[in-house]
């Protein structure tokens, strides 16, 4: 078992990877610690505009566990079996403008988790076990452009969701068990992916804004 950082600093962002060769608690603890400590010797918090992840293994992580990397703007956490974000998880990562989190162990998104992540603009949250998204979970200025949201388990979207969502361009919700849509859909919607759902019942408002819709996949 072994465990160490590689740092790219080879292009005009620097890129802090985490490599976890097998992982153990002991393995889970230190790159904790490294995570977290003040690390001058080996990187600084602010230099850092990357985080990616490979081979580790989270059911959770603590809400100050990215405390510090205010710089960031592109987050990998996926394929660490994480179970759930901390509520305060991202609040210090006001410039991440892309989160991937796919293949985890994720059911329910908490509210608020996104109210600092303004200029969030990419998000995937597939391969989850996600059934619920509510509608406090972005705030009203956000800049989400992109949702991925295939393979998970969600049965309906709130109601109030997509009134939040008004960027938002690319929406993959394929293989769900979506049985409905909301009465109304982001207006500048794109490309819509609803296939291999439950859908039984569109209301007649649904698409009543969307006239840049160009893909509809069903």
């Amino acid at each position: 078992m072994f465990f160490y950082i590689f740092v790219n600093i080879f292009t005009n962002k620097n890129s802090l990877t985490f490599i976890c060769e097998k992982y153990t608690k002991e393995v889970s603890l230190t790159l904790f610690g490294l995570v977290s400590c003040n690390c001058q010797s080996l990187f600084r918090k602010s230099d850092v505009t990357e985080i990616n992840f490979k081979h580790c293994e989270f059911s959770l992580f603590e809400y100050r566990f990215f405390c510090g990397y205010s710089n960031v703007e592109l987050l990998n956490i996926s394929n660490l079996g994480i179970k759930s974000f901390p509520t305060n998880a991202f609040s210090e990562m006001e410039k991440l403008t892309k989160l991937f989190a796919s293949n985890n162990k994720i059911e329910k998104i908490p509210d608020d988790v996104f109210h600092k992540s303004n200029k969030l603009r990419e998000l995937d949250l597939s391969n989850n076990q996600i059934y619920q998204i509510d509608s406090e979970t972005f705030s009203n200025d956000n800049q989400l452009t992109k949702l991925d949201l295939k393979y998970d388990r969600i049965e309906e979207f709130d109601e109030n969701l997509f009134e939040e969502l008004q960027q938002l361009e690319d929406l993959n919700a394929s293989n769900n068990q979506l049985k409905t849509l909301p009465k109304n859909l982001s207006s500048k919607l794109q490309i819509l992916d609803l296939s291999n759902n439950k859908i039984k019942k569109i209301p007649a408002t649904s698409f009543r804004q969307c006239e840049m819709l160009t893909d509809l996949i069903k």
